[in-house]
């Protein structure tokens, strides 16, 4: 069974100045309010962090959380991309290389898991921890709602 390492919701998402998802956006539900981001086709985001104690230094698994919007279907890709940065380590330094997972959609209205496996990340705990999402393959019929992100250990 994975380790949980860390959670964020889309509200922490750190948006660039181009290419960004839409949102967060407030969806009030029947039974309850959350907030998602909308990823068009390229669209990306950064989440912020650091590693913690309890990670062994194994494989990781980005686990995408995406509500599926009436009219979509069909399949999307998501690609994540991680970096670790150490005490007196440049910190605005390249990500690692982008790792993707083709998923197919699932039922409208239902949370849709997609799993990113990342082999040999070049994390330390204590690191600061950048993880980048990007949509690099679009479903037809719109936008998947990224609702949060998880990382574990495998």
């Amino acid at each position: 069974m994975a380790t949980s390492l860390y959670h964020w919701e889309a509200k922490s998402a750190e948006l660039p100045s181009s290419g960004a998802p839409t949102g967060p956006t407030q969806t009030h539900g029947t039974n309850f309010s959350y907030k998602t981001l909308s990823f068009a086709l390229n669209s990306k985001c950064t989440f912020h962090g650091k590693v913690p104690t309890n990670y062994g230094g194994g494989t990781v698994q980005v686990v995408l959380d995406a509500v599926i919007p009436a009219g979509v279907s069909g399949s999307w890709t998501w690609g994540v991309k991680l970096l670790g940065r150490l005490d007196n380590e440049t910190f605005d330094a390249a990500l690692g290389t982008q790792v993707t997972q083709a998923d197919t959609v699932g039922t409208t209205g239902r949370l849709h898991q997609t799993l990113v496996t990342i082999t040999g990340p070049a994390l330390t705990v204590g690191d600061a921890l950048i993880l980048e999402v990007q949509l690099t393959a679009s479903p037809t019929g719109g936008n998947p709602l990224l609702y949060g992100v998880e990382i574990q250990e495998a």
